[in-house]
Order: C-alpha cells, then structure tokens, then sequence
C-alpha cells in the first residue's frame, strides 16, 4: 500500500472509533483492573505501568526521581487529616504521569489507603466516562453504564464514604474538569487525598513543580537507555557526543528517551548529524525541541512502520489499546507486508516491537483476567501523530 492512501484509510478508521469506545466501556464495567499480589482488601488500576511481558524491556529505564517521589509520599501519608489535594505540575514530557504512577504503587502508599484509583482525563473528556472509569476501580463487578451523571456522582460519594481513598487524576487540563469531579470526593476527615497531574500551573492544590533533569541526570538517563538499546552497551568513545545530545534534549526525559531510540537504530557514524540537528534548535525552546525530536524520529522511520504510527492517531490520548486487535487492524488495513516466511500476525508484532523500541510506544498492563497485553500512545506523541496527519490529508 503507498503511504499517500494510508490517510484515506485511516479516515475510515474514524468511524470506528464509537466502537472502540463501546469496547473499553465495557471493559471498565466487566471488571478489568490489575489485581495486587497481596489479599488485602484493595481496588485501583496502574496506567501505563510497565509490564512482565516479553514485548521489549526498553521502556523498563527508571529516571531518578526519588527524591521528589518521597516528598509526595510524605505529603499524602502526613500532614492534615482534612481531604487534600496535591498538584503534580510541569511542560509536557518532563514525566509527571511516571511520579504519579512511582507514588501510586509505592508499598507504603497501597498499604496506608484503602481505596485508590486511577483516572485519565486528557484536554477531551466526558465527565459520564470518568466516573465510570473511577467506579470501575472501586467496585469493577457492578455494572454502572445504564446510569446517568448525577446518579454515578452520588454512587461515587457512597463508595467512598468512611473510607480513606487516594484518587489520582491524570492529565488535567483545566479547573473545570476538576470542578465537574470534585463534588464526588466526600471529606470525611481521615487523611483521604487527590493527586492531580497537569502541564497548566494554577490548578487547585498544593502544587509540586517539576524539576526539569540536570545536563548530569540527562546524561545518566541517556546511557542507560542506550546500554539497553545497542548491543554491545553504550560505546564509551562516544562520549562526548552523547553528552552533547543530552544536554540539547532541555532535561525533558521524553524528549532523552525518544532521541535514544533514534540513536540505537543509526549507524554510529550518523550520531554527529544528530547532535549537529539538535544543537540547531537548542535556542527554541523545551517545548518546540521535543517536537523537533519527535520529527526526527519519524523521519528515521522505516516507510512500512509511518502508517502503523499514524494509525494511533484514531485511538483515544493514553487508551489502552490490545495488542492483538491493534495488530489485526493493522493486518486488515493492509499496512503488513507479506513474507512468505513468517505469518502476518508475527509480522505485524514485529512492527510493534519496532515502535516501542524506539520509544514511540510503551508497554501497558497485561490483562489479568484475559492474559492480554496493552500498549498505550505517549500524550505528546498522539499530539504529533495528529498534526501530521492533518498535513497530509491537506495535502492530498
């Protein structure tokens, strides 16, 4: 398939999108949630949590935030016994979902609360949804969906009455989408807490900024991305131009992390046009370098994987898309291409493979109840994808 018919089929896939929504509606109702290893009584689901899977451990590289992960710990375990709220603020990429999930399945944390849940919120949302979607975490065998607003929010309320709850919602955009949840979160004076993660400074809540990575920190988080990604481990005589390209990377993770899935699939020789790219656009700005980066890593791109990336662009920001449908649509679509040595299905994970190794892609939670694997689209990726799709419908 030429890749200038790949938008009118992605256009199709539009279409689909109402029943990809049905699907994970009934998903959150029938019950899916990652089950603790412990029998304590506890109800939460980890969102983009690396999983066990044998997929890829790429993405497995942690970033060293330990000491802003302990300073939120001891804000949700200490403190009033009034409901509070912290805000977990910072630019697009500096891995404010990866604290939020660091804090979320910390032991102390899952063990001081009864309830915890997680909720995605994104800049589109529909205030139904993520009530369900809380509600499936708390109560994941009852079936919610024939209810409307107002009766989900007082079910919400009951749910968590007496009890002491840790709700986090991600990806805040703005105070309305908290306003529109707020009155669902009862304060019954037992230390309960709302995390809350956004780019936007002035949401409500004890803000906690977000440092940006020193040049020393991004060059750590680069090496350890690389000596996963080449074989062999990270080339010691590179050294200086791999600090180079770190520090041009504004101490965004996202941005260290995308760039070493460039640099893991180029000839060595090539790293010196990539640092010279970067070094280019380092007055622009954090923001516009991680969309530069984004751009280069679609440029290196093998032409057979571009339609698979812009394929996300169908699904919702940060949706846990199944890993088996997601490559039979890729299949059915006709973006695999036929070897008569292997089957369609290892073809198209293969692609999948490429992607999350180049750090476009991360690995989801397994399904515990079906033993099915997830992928979830980065945020900022999706908001690229877009874009770049919509230049290319303009011009064709």
């Amino acid at each position: 398939m030429l890749f200038d018919d790949v938008t009118a089929e992605i256009k199709l896939l539009k279409t689909k999108t109402g029943e990809i929504d049905s699907i994970e509606a009934q998903k959150r109702t029938d019950g899916w949630r990652d089950v603790p290893s412990q029998g304590r009584k506890w109800s939460g689901v980890f969102h983009q949590v690396p999983s066990q899977g044998t997929i890829s451990t790429i993405n497995k590289v942690a970033v060293c935030l330990k000491d802003q992960e302990q300073t939120i710990i001891d804000q949700l375990i200490g403190g009033s016994l009034q409901l509070d709220i912290i805000s977990i603020v910072g630019m697009p990429g500096l891995g404010k979902t990866f604290l939020a999930e660091r804090v979320y399945r910390n032991p102390s944390i899952t063990s001081h609360f009864h309830i915890l849940a997680w909720c995605c919120i994104s800049q589109v949302y529909c205030k139904k949804d993520l009530l369900l979607g809380i509600l499936a975490c708390i109560d994941p065998k009852a079936q919610y969906s024939e209810m409307d607003e107002d009766d989900l929010a007082h079910k919400l309320c009951n749910h968590l009455r007496k009890q002491k709850y840790l709700i986090v919602l991600d990806d805040v955009w703005d105070i309305e989408a908290w306003n529109a949840l707020k009155i669902s979160f009862p304060d019954y004076a037992n230390g309960s807490r709302i995390i809350l993660t956004s780019r936007h400074h002035g949401i409500t809540g004890k803000p906690h900024h977000l440092r940006p990575l020193d040049e020393e920190e991004s060059w750590e988080l680069l090496k350890k991305k690389l000596s996963i990604t080449i074989e062999g481990g990270y080339p010691v005589e590179l050294s200086v131009l791999g600090r180079q390209i770190a520090k041009n990377c504004s101490g965004l993770p996202l941005s260290i992390v995308i760039i070493s899935g460039i640099l893991g699939t180029l000839d060595q020789g090539r790293w010196g046009e990539v640092a010279e790219r970067l070094d280019s656009n380092s007055k622009i700005g954090a923001t516009e370098q991680c969309k530069s980066i984004l751009e280069l890593s679609y440029i290196h791109l093998p032409d057979h994987l571009k339609p698979c990336l812009l394929y996300f662009s169908a699904f919702r920001e940060d949706q846990e898309i199944s890993v088996k449908r997601l490559m039979w649509l890729w299949i059915a679509e006709g973006f695999v291409r036929k070897k008569e040595s292997e089957s369609l299905e290892k073809l198209a994970e293969g692609y999948l493979i490429a992607l999350i190794n180049r750090s476009l892609v991360m690995e989801g939670q397994k399904d515990p109840l079906a033993g099915s694997r997830h992928v979830t689209f980065m945020i900022c990726c999706m908001s690229f994808v877009c874009e770049k799709l919509k230049i290319k419908i303009f011009y064709i």
